[in-house]
């Protein structure tokens, strides 16, 4: 017979009982295909639909048990600086525009005031008291570090990891531009949400009152000396001006007398420009050690605010999104894995082989079955 008119397969010729490996993605030189990939979702088909459900419900259900809610405020400072107006005036004069000039503290620092160890630490120990049901029949109240159940083995470890975690609670968004500063806490009620958000403008608006009450009396001690001196130098003027007068009745036609007596005038202006300048500073720093007026405009007040951070509409979009990504991930993992254990499918097989042999080999009963005919073979 001619090897001519026999017609020749092509490809890989296997044998019989060789096991044929599946590709999973693609061809038989492993490239993957598109094709490959539709097999893997169409084999996998309940996987990708189950576990998008089964992620949008813990996502739902997290939201059920562990409730949140957020709320807002936007702070602006407001105190305007008079150094630094009187240069934006004079720099106007000759056409440059310096911008508008505060001399209340920038919005980084109040951001780094709000999230400060002691601001925090205020903050936890207050104690608020709110509704939790709709009718207001149901109220709570304590401290934070009772009401976020925070613990800990000393009261400065629990209070270490309560400013933690309020500090996690605590989103700011800084816009340089505008010059202001939100401020969103998220907690488990929304009236505490609020009264949290409102305690923490409190303390801010507090502690820059007392420092500036504070800078305001080390200003008046300061200028209350110096403007007793400035007295001092005033009427030591004006007492050599009288003596002068009382000695020299007739000093107007003696151009010496007259020479001394233009220049005791004007240190005599001198004395009592400065004794008004040092007065009016003083008078200021007395008003500015009992002003008790705010630091900062709250732009937008937190009460009112709290509400969920997110719909339930994008909770569930969030889930399928957040599920389908799992799914497609467990999916080709689940596919990888089939592959290599039909790759593996022998050494697998002789791997359980001899892990029966060996727990059969050291099984206790076996163990003591064999010590048992040694010593009877003794």
């Amino acid at each position: 017979m001619n090897d001519d008119l026999v017609p020749q397969r092509s490809g890989p010729i296997y044998e019989r009982g060789t096991p044929v490996t599946v590709m999973a993605l693609g061809d038989a030189s492993g490239e993957v295909s598109l094709l490959g990939l539709l097999n893997v979702f169409l084999r996998r088909r309940r996987m990708l639909l189950v576990i998008p459900i089964i992620v949008t419900a813990l996502v739902i259900g997290h939201e059920l048990v562990f409730p949140r809610y957020l709320s807002k405020s936007m702070l602006m400072p407001n105190v305007e600086s008079a150094d630094i107006t009187k240069l934006a005036g004079i720099a106007a004069q000759f056409g440059i525009n310096v911008g508008g000039a505060t001399s209340g503290s920038s919005i980084d620092f109040y951001a780094d005031l709000l999230t400060s160890r002691q601001t925090l630490a205020a903050t936890l120990s207050t104690n608020y008291s709110f509704t939790t049901s709709v009718d207001g029949t149901d109220t709570t109240s304590g401290t934070l570090l009772d009401l976020l159940d925070i613990s800990g083995h000393s009261p400065q470890e629990r209070l270490n990891r309560g400013v933690d975690k309020l500090n996690d609670r605590i989103s700011l968004d800084k816009d340089e531009n505008a010059g202001v500063l939100t401020i969103q806490v998220t907690m488990p009620w929304p009236l505490l949400a609020e009264q949290v958000n409102r305690r923490l403008l409190t303390l801010a608006n507090q502690f820059n009152k007392g420092q500036l009450q504070s800078q305001a009396h080390a200003e008046r001690v300061f200028l209350e000396g110096r403007l007793l001196q400035a007295q001092g130098e005033l009427d030591s003027a004006e007492a050599r001006m009288r003596d002068f007068l009382e000695q020299n009745r007739t000093y107007l036609n003696s151009p010496r007398l007259k020479f001394e007596a233009d220049r005791i005038q004007r240190r005599i202006d001198q004395a009592q420009g400065v004794y008004t300048s040092v007065a009016q500073s003083y008078e200021q720093s007395r008003f500015d050690e009992v002003r008790n007026t705010p630091v900062f405009t709250i732009i937008d007040a937190p009460e009112g605010s709290g509400a969920r951070p997110h719909t339930w509409t994008l909770l569930v979009v969030i889930g399928l999104i957040l599920g389908l990504i799992v799914a497609v991930i467990t999916a080709f993992a689940w596919e990888y894995l089939s592959r290599e254990q039909r790759q593996s499918g022998a050494e697998q097989q002789e791997f359980g082989r001899l892990w029966k042999e060996t727990v059969t080999a050291l099984s206790p009963r076996r163990l003591l079955r064999a010590v048992w005919v040694r010593e009877r073979a003794r």
